[in-house]
């Protein structure tokens, strides 16, 4: 993987977009990249839903159909 491919956006308070690369952190080749976003170490932290609303929303899309 290259690490100077990864780029990461951050809402601001303003409601404007941060954009940054990865090559804006000192990371090591062995760190598990995936991982460590999702533990928010490099901000951008996505807001995932739970399980249950992924469930809910797939329901209603079946039924939608």
């Amino acid at each position: 993987m290259l690490v100077d491919q990864i780029w990461f956006t951050q809402k601001r308070p303003d409601q404007s977009t941060e954009l940054y690369p990865l090559t804006d952190f000192h990371v090591r080749n062995d760190l598990a990249i995936d991982k460590a976003y999702l533990d928010g170490r490099f901000g951008a932290v996505p807001f995932l839903p739970s399980n249950e609303e992924m469930t809910l929303q797939g329901d209603e899309q079946c039924q939608d159909s």
